[in-house]
């Protein structure tokens, strides 16, 4: 983001800055779509698995961090998804898997995610299915932030 004031007037204004994905290096804009793609249709576990453990170790991606965070938050506030545990359990795992990679520098992301993540524990409903296992994307939601807390 980007703050400019006028001091022509007394108004003070805040401009904001849209993230623009055109800004990144080719490498990380496939990269990234490739991520976003994988997580939003894919079931294959060992490419989810793959994409994770690329999340969680490479040092590369820290000019990612605002796209990924943007894209964890949206999705897990997306009505769509909330009701998808397997969707919310993909997302948070994005988000564990940040948190691990000790090359990323969150602080100024975290905000985005935490709101998010917390639903997941706390909300009312996460599943149209009675048979779908939203107690363990709770618990799962829940270590991600203590995780996060203490960072």
């Amino acid at each position: 983001t980007a703050a400019s004031f006028n001091n022509a007037n007394s108004d003070s204004s805040i401009r904001i800055r849209e993230l623009q994905r055109r800004l990144l290096s080719e490498e990380l804009q496939l990269y990234y779509v490739r991520v976003t793609n994988a997580i939003e249709s894919s079931n294959n576990i060992a490419e989810l698995s793959a994409i994770l453990h690329g999340i969680r170790t490479d040092g590369g991606i820290q000019e990612l961090v605002p796209f990924l965070s943007r894209f964890v938050g949206m999705g897990l506030t997306a009505k769509k998804n909330l009701l998808r545990t397997e969707m919310c359990r993909k997302l948070v795992k994005v988000f564990d898997a940040m948190l691990d990679n000790s090359n990323l520098h969150l602080d100024l992301h975290l905000h985005q995610m935490f709101t998010p993540v917390g639903t997941c524990v706390v909300a009312k409903k996460l599943s149209n299915s009675p048979y779908d296992d939203h107690w363990s994307l709770r618990e799962e939601a829940a270590r991600c932030l203590i995780k996060a807390c203490d960072m």
